[in-house]
């Protein structure tokens, strides 16, 4: 079997110790914080690598690549809190939360629900504990409320008070669920085609850009997406872009409006070539001649076409410069 498939599959899984985090203290000290060495993260992926050599012969081969990797890491142990004497329950990193049994690239973070059809305001989803009592508990933080407290029943609510909405996890991860890449090396009596492409499902970005593009900026200092005509304007009219109100509801508010998903396809390389027959160069004492055109970058679908879909492994996006997309001819000569 070997010459018709061959591959790998690697598995790791690596335990981090004595991460760094930044330690909030009382700023009376002079600092507000000061890095220590604590907590616990395990890593743990599977990548593989496979070549299908399905055709051979003296005029034609063909063989298919396809290579990918699951990767996902986990905090297991969150750094001490001075002023408990326990682990601290939640560590907020921009729009992700780090709370122990959650990924680095968990996004913790408020839930957009949409514009109020009659007034225009953004709506947020509100959490409420309910008792058997009857009483409710706002919930303005999911995780350090769970610490102290045990939920009896939840109620969600729509607001549009964001200081009121409920910042939670919201089942969204920077890392993809698989990514890789796949193509084939293609040869027929002279003529060459190669192909690269690159994939990955599953994982979510954060749109800074796209955020601040659909922001309450005074009317010329900055720019505005063309998705700003979609606004809610009079009562009745159902959009996802609330009313535009200098300072009001269509802020770059840190919500899930902004988290997109960084789904995407994309030809990576393709290189198309031809080697001229020996009888032909005979005559000019050339040993090899071969013709080539090569791009790289050429077409992407993406599911969010807004940002490039390949984004940093912070997975938040602001002003990151796509790749280029590059073409090239050539000819190869030997003596």
């Amino acid at each position: 079997i070997a010459d018709i498939l061959e591959g790998e599959v690697e598995y790791y899984n690596k335990t981090t110790k004595d991460m760094l985090f930044l330690k909030q203290v009382s700023p009376s000290l002079g600092y507000a914080q000061y890095p220590v060495n604590d907590g616990k993260m395990v890593n743990k992926g599977l990548e593989f690598s496979l070549v299908a050599h399905l055709v051979k012969t003296n005029d034609i081969s063909l063989d298919l690549r396809v290579n990918g990797g699951h990767y996902k890491n986990k905090m297991t142990q969150m750094p001490m809190d001075d002023t408990t004497g326990k682990e601290k329950p939640l560590e907020i990193q921009g729009a992700y939360g780090w709370s122990k049994g959650h990924s680095l690239y968990d996004f913790y973070i408020r839930e957009y629900a949409g514009v109020d059809p009659e007034t225009g305001m953004a709506l947020y989803n509100s959490y409420y504990n309910v008792k058997a009592d009857g009483s409710k508990d706002l919930i303005t933080d999911m995780v350090t409320y769970q610490q102290n407290n045990k939920i009896e029943r939840l109620e969600v609510e729509k607001t549009s008070d964001y200081n009121n909405a409920t910042k939670k996890y919201v089942g969204k991860s920077g890392i993809p669920t698989l990514q890789g890449g796949f193509g084939f090396d293609l040869a027929v009596k002279g003529f060459e085609l190669n192909t690269t492409f690159s994939y990955s499902l599953g994982g979510y970005a954060y749109d800074g850009v796209y955020a601040t593009l659909m922001s309450n900026n005074t009317p010329g200092s900055g720019n505005w997406h063309n998705d700003i005509e979609n606004r809610w304007q009079k009562p009745g009219d159902v959009t996802d872009v609330p009313r535009f109100v200098l300072g009001q509801a269509a802020g770059p508010q840190n919500s899930s409006r902004y988290v997109h998903s960084t789904d995407h396809l994309r030809v990576k390389n393709l290189t198309l070539g031809f080697t001229l027959p020996d009888q032909w160069l005979t005559k000019l004492g050339v040993s090899k001649a071969r013709l080539y055109f090569s791009g790289s970058n050429l077409l992407t679908w993406a599911k969010w076409d807004q940002y490039d879909p390949e984004v940093p492994v912070s997975g938040e996006v602001f002003c990151e410069t796509p790749p280029m997309r590059t073409y090239s001819f050539g000819i190869e000569v030997s003596f």
